[in-house]
């Protein structure tokens, strides 16, 4: 304790939840770290994201994987097709740091989570880098000039970002939003603020428009708008050139997707449950989409809707692995 010289560092050490753990859990903490620490770097770094995650959150292996990818942590190599990504995930699983949660029925694996003294592992190890903003206040009381990676978590009652996550937001290089469904818009600076990111997940927010510069995310590779009811994407995201992942899962109410034919990085769109979506090309589109030489490293694309001959000519140019 005598190395902490930042209050917040003192207070975190006081609120941790490593004194709320179990005589047992406390026992067996000392191996767990042990595990931690020997593993190999790129799979630390991994493990470590994931502390940015609520407690008992359950993720999907795909998701995880993607927000990996984003954040450099891990790269795929294009002739395997990015299975060799799979192994740290497993690794991790056979390890028991993450545990899979079953439908009793037939046993089908719906997704994953860490088991609570993993997670308070992770909260301590990775605290100077990694916060979870707890209803819209800080969960870990580390200074903002050290955090790279942050979730915020709010709940009905809270419809803000935390005025100091501006003050890392330059810094950030994630930022997931945990909400129940009560951001209709977000301010503008919180676009602004966010340039230097590489994943943003807005997902279940409630997010009616994507209004502000998101174009200015200059870097963001990894994009989740799913389950908000967004209707129009704004142009702005055809000139994020780095964009890897586009999830507009149960995007119900959206109308129409950006010009694929432009984001040239893009790897996995999903648009599944997009129900008034009626055509892969929009009206601005059709002038030039039959003759554009298009090279494409889209991979995954969970719906195409075939709604007039130009949608056939852009199914032509898309080279995908998996529909």
């Amino acid at each position: 304790m005598r190395f902490k010289r930042d209050v917040r560092e003192w207070l975190f050490v006081r609120d941790s939840e490593l004194w709320n753990l179990s005589e047992y859990e406390r026992r067996i903490l000392p191996a767990l770290k042990l595990s931690y620490s020997h593993l190999p770097i790129q799979v630390e770094r991994c493990l470590s994201f994931c502390s940015i995650f609520p407690r008992s959150y359950e993720f999907k292996k795909e998701k995880l994987i993607r927000l990996w990818m984003a954040e450099s942590l891990i790269h795929s190599n294009s002739s395997s097709g990015g299975k060799e990504i799979e192994y740290y995930f497993t690794d991790l699983l056979w390890m028991s740091f993450f545990q899979e949660i079953k439908l009793y029925e037939n046993g089908v694996v719906m997704g994953y989570k860490m088991h609570d003294i993993v997670y308070v592992l992770l909260q301590f190890v990775t605290s100077s880098e990694y916060t979870i903003r707890q209803q819209c206040g800080f969960g870990t009381p580390t200074s903002s000039k050290r955090i790279r990676h942050s979730s915020v978590v709010c709940d009905f009652r809270s419809s803000t970002i935390p005025e100091h996550l501006y003050e890392a937001g330059h810094r950030l290089r994630t930022l997931l939003l945990f909400s129940e469904g009560n951001f209709e818009v977000l301010p503008n600076k919180i676009y602004s603020s966010l340039k230097c990111s590489f994943a943003l997940d807005l997902s279940g927010s409630g997010l009616t428009k994507s209004e502000g510069s998101i174009g200015a995310i200059l870097h963001l590779t990894y994009l989740d708008l799913s389950h908000t009811r967004i209707s129009k994407l704004l142009t702005q995201i055809e000139g994020l050139h780095s964009l890897q992942t586009l999830n507009l899962f149960n995007c119900f109410d959206i109308l129409a997707l950006p010009d694929l034919t432009k984001m040239k990085s893009l790897r996995h769109l999903n648009n599944d449950r997009c129900r008034k979506l009626t055509r892969m090309v929009n009206v601005d589109q059709q002038k030039y989409i039959g003759t554009i030489n298009y090279n494409n490293q889209l991979q995954t694309l969970s719906l195409f809707v075939v709604g007039g001959k130009q949608d056939t000519f852009l199914l032509g140019y898309l080279m995908l692995r998996e529909v």
